[in-house]
């Protein structure tokens, strides 16, 4: 289970720079990402494979939770 309050700060650094600072706002459909596997997904289309290997498995249910309550 993901911890919105760690992916807030791991977004900020990993995702905002694309996707903004707020995910409410839906940029570059960031939503589509507010479950693992949601999130697992998207990180398989370029240009975002990179991260696939540098975010950990608690890194992206972290992220996604943070997402999830937006």
């Amino acid at each position: 289970m993901g911890d919105p309050v760690v992916g807030a700060s791991k977004y900020a650094a990993s995702c905002a720079g694309c996707h903004g600072a707020d995910p409410a706002t839906n940029t570059l459909n960031v939503k589509g990402a507010n479950t693992y596997n949601g999130i697992v997904s998207a990180l398989n289309k370029s240009p975002m494979t990179g991260l696939q290997t540098s975010l950990t498995q608690q890194d992206k249910l972290d992220i996604s939770a943070f997402i999830a309550t937006k």
